[in-house]
């Protein structure tokens, strides 16, 4: 389990006029990416929770059905917490850049490393997330699909192996999995992008 650390609270007394609104927005945004990777946390221990149930099954038992939903209800919010990681910090940015007193304190060198990061970790979390957050018909009705065929003709929309969640998008395989070192990324960039708000917090 990740340690509770406390978002940056920036230091609106340092600030004036129009800027004390948009780092208000920062720090709302700063919270949320807290807020996230809770939820990240929260799904993995559904997840862990619906695979014991499941492994507590006797071998000639009917598989419980509704733990094997909530696998894949775990891992789809988990993709999601993902897209939306990377949602608010794109807001972030936006509502730093209306705010030059508050970005001058931040340290863009750290808040560049935790977007490199997030990008080396999540390269594909656009796609896993699309798939999860749309119905199959409304992706891949009428035609639709086509062009998330993979070249051999396969299609996967959501599929789930043990912890790899797996879909078809732009004719690409993507995937994730929910899984300890999943969420222990998510919390490590989560802390670097609070790190460079450190100089415009008052803790």
């Amino acid at each position: 389990m990740l340690p509770y650390l406390r978002p940056p609270i920036i230091n609106m007394r340092a600030l004036v006029g129009d800027d004390i609104a948009a780092a208000r927005t920062v720090e709302l945004g700063l919270m949320e990416l807290g807020s996230l990777v809770r939820q990240m946390q929260a799904d993995l221990a559904l997840f862990d929770f619906a695979m014991s149930n499941l492994a507590a099954q006797e071998k000639d038992e009917v598989p419980d059905e509704v733990s094997i939903e909530w696998l894949g209800l775990a891992a789809r919010d988990g993709a999601s917490a993902v897209f939306k990681f990377a949602e608010d910090m794109a807001a972030i940015t936006i509502a730093m850049n209306r705010c030059p007193m508050l970005l001058s304190l931040v340290d863009h060198t750290q808040r560049r490393a935790a977007s490199k990061a997030f990008g080396t970790y999540f390269p594909d979390f656009a796609g896993i997330r699309h798939s999860g957050q749309h119905g199959a018909a409304e992706l891949y009705g009428a035609g639709k699909g086509d062009k998330h065929l993979l070249q051999d003709g396969a299609l996967f929309i959501n599929n789930l192996f043990n912890r790899r969640l797996e879909t078809s998008f732009l004719g690409r395989l993507v995937s994730y999995e929910l899984d300890t070192r999943t969420l222990d990324r998510l919390g490590e960039v989560r802390d670097l992008y609070w790190k460079a708000f450190a100089k415009a917090a008052l803790y």
